[in-house]
């Protein structure tokens, strides 16, 4: 499941970035992400617990923090090329103070949600709970401290050889959007009645 993942991975934001530079780079923070985690998790078990967890429970753990893991960093990623109009450091600001902020939000909802299903120890979740929101926060602070530095870092490069960018992905989200615009009481009713 982890091999499939990554592929996709790959795939999709090689398309959305249209740069192998922009696809591998998430996968590269997702490794050093979960080294970091599984760190945690040896030294929380082996020697604050002194006890053994299931094989499943990092393997599950591992591939939620690829699917968190790429969307933050997917996030930032776009939200740093939207703003590469100005200098490429004053473009990590915006991008750290637009984006940064949903990502805080999205990951501590995700950590308190999985606190939740370890205090009350839900079957089958519950033993994993520890783990996920370990490796959630572990995501979340990456997301905002390590993918940054690599932008400041690497700057334009890290869409190579797509750096001037275009339209890409963009102007279908934009015909989207005009398209929610012109129908949207048509779409209400049709979520309405599917609901109903």
């Amino acid at each position: 499941a982890i091999l499939i993942g990554i592929i996709m991975v790959i795939v999709v934001t090689g398309f959305i970035f249209k740069s192998p530079v922009a696809a591998f780079l998430p996968l590269i923070i997702f490794g050093i992400d979960l080294m970091i985690a599984f760190s945690i998790f040896y030294m929380i078990y082996n020697f604050i617990l002194h006890t053994t967890i299931s094989f499943f429970d990092p393997a599950l753990t591992a591939i939620l923090m690829l699917g968190i893991s790429t969307d933050y960093l997917v996030y930032m990623l776009y939200r740093f090329k939207q703003e590469l109009k100005i200098n490429h450091r004053e473009s990590v600001k915006a991008s750290v103070s637009g984006a940064g902020s949903a990502i805080a939000v999205s990951g501590i909802t995700v950590i308190l949600a999985y606190v939740i299903l370890s205090v009350f120890n839900f079957p089958f979740l519950g033993s994993t709970g520890v783990l996920d929101s370990i490796g959630v926060l572990v995501v979340l602070i990456s997301a905002i401290t390590l993918m940054p530095a690599v932008l400041i870092a690497f700057g334009k490069k890290v869409f190579y050889p797509n750096i001037k960018g275009g339209k890409g992905i963009e102007e279908s989200f934009r015909k989207i959007a005009r398209f929610d615009y012109k129908n949207r009481y048509a779409i209400f009713i049709f979520f309405a009645a599917i609901v109903l």
